[in-house]
């Protein structure tokens, strides 16, 4: 978003920046929400992955995961609203993993029922 020769740079503050310039400096702000997001996103990696070797889910809660799709969408919605890149990427990576080791779960839950 630009006013008069003043760039938003998505991270949350303005500042003067010539047309040719490469130099972006993220605040501290920026930083702490990028590695949060990046924390968040992979929290059940490693659940995904130790459901994956050993083909089967074990104690997954679906009311923890019903919740956490809803948070995560949420999440998402308001990144939307806010245009705010990070929010939306961390979250949509962290919704595709729970996702994915939902789909597992029930997968590996159903193959042990026949």
């Amino acid at each position: 978003m630009e006013k008069e020769g003043r760039v938003d740079l998505f991270f949350h503050e303005e500042r003067d920046v010539s047309p040719l310039s490469k130099d972006v400096v993220m605040s501290t702000e920026t930083i702490i929400g990028i590695a949060a997001s990046v924390l968040s996103g992979t929290a059940l990696l490693p659940q995904l992955i130790k459901t994956l070797r050993e083909k089967r889910a074990g104690d997954i809660s679906y009311g923890m995961m019903a919740l956490l799709f809803g948070g995560l969408a949420l999440w998402i919605i308001y990144g939307v609203l806010k245009t705010d890149w990070i929010i939306i990427i961390s979250n949509s990576f962290g919704l595709g993993i729970n996702v994915w080791l939902a789909c597992m779960s029930i997968h590996y839950a159903n193959k042990l029922k026949i």
